[in-house]
């Protein structure tokens, strides 16, 4: 199976799709947080922005964020996670398809490379088991699910530490490679 995924990414492991994915990133983060939802949710809210923004959250900071929202803030909240779906396939994949690119100048293929070139795809996991846990605290408000915020923190620490692992991945990746072809002789 970890053959079938890597041959796949492998084969869309190509500069071009990796700057097209670039730009979609770039574009949907901007949109997503300068132009729609995230400034109307901290004008709404004085200032709080989205839960999965948050690093280390209690239930009760969630659920204080929540109330801030207001019913409006909820609506628009709820929207910006149903988006959320979306950017976690096109960021992972962006990682993953880096990755794959280095890796591939640097080392021979074999199972721990191929390896390290998956792991960015657990960021898809993890958020959407974030984004669910978060739709599922927003609809569900006033009822308060303090488990399932416990949770949700853990998927989005998993996220963030997935995350982190990526670009380090892909900047000394970049930096070995670079001073490999231009620096060491």
């Amino acid at each position: 199976m970890i053959n079938d995924v890597y041959t796949m990414i492998s084969k869309l492991a190509t500069p071009r799709l990796v700057v097209i994915l670039c730009v979609a990133i770039i574009s949907l983060y901007i949109l997503l947080n300068f132009i729609l939802g995230v400034p109307q949710l901290k004008q709404l809210s004085g200032g709080i922005g989205v839960i999965d923004s948050t690093f280390n959250y209690s239930a009760d900071k969630v659920y204080t964020m929540i109330e801030a929202y207001g019913p409006q803030g909820r609506k628009i909240h709820i929207v910006l996670e149903v988006v959320d779906f979306i950017f976690p396939l096109i960021y992972s994949l962006f990682f993953s398809l880096s990755v794959t690119l280095i890796l591939r100048q640097m080392f021979p293929l074999n199972t721990f490379t191929q390896t390290i070139c998956l792991l960015p795809l657990l960021i898809i996991v993890f958020e959407y088991v974030e984004n669910i846990g978060v739709l599922a605290m927003l609809v569900s408000y006033p009822r308060q699910m303090e488990v399932l915020a416990v949770l949700t923190n853990v998927a989005t620490l998993l996220k963030t530490l997935v995350t982190v692992y990526s670009l380090f991945a892909i900047l000394a990746g970049a930096m070995s490679c670079f001073l490999k072809k231009y620096v060491i002789y």
